[in-house]
């Protein structure tokens, strides 16, 4: 019989899993565009935000999001009007439209 730990479980360690992508990411706070590759957004404060993008169909200016949201999305262009997230990269590559 196995010797369970203080909690009583008999499970092994298994190997740590990444909860974010592994390409990296940047932390925005300010109201400059960013531009990039990207594939997530994790909400760190409140922020409303003009997303764009390839597979972006419609109008996502002025998009409302709540501290901790998390939305996985391929965009390439990401202006905060307020707020604090990380765009994680890993999405498709940027064509600028201009």
């Amino acid at each position: 019989m196995s010797q369970g730990n203080k909690f009583g479980s008999t499970a092994t360690k298994s190997a740590p899993v990444s909860l974010t992508p592994g390409l990296g990411g940047i932390y925005i706070t300010d109201t400059n565009p960013a531009n990039g590759s990207f594939s997530r957004i994790f909400v760190l404060a409140a922020a409303v935000a003009h997303i764009e993008g390839s597979d972006i169909d419609g109008d996502m200016s002025a998009v409302v999001l709540p501290v901790g949201a998390t939305i996985e999305i391929n965009f390439q262009r990401i202006t905060l009007a307020s707020g604090k997230i990380i765009a994680y990269y890993g999405g498709k590559k940027w064509v600028d439209p201009s």
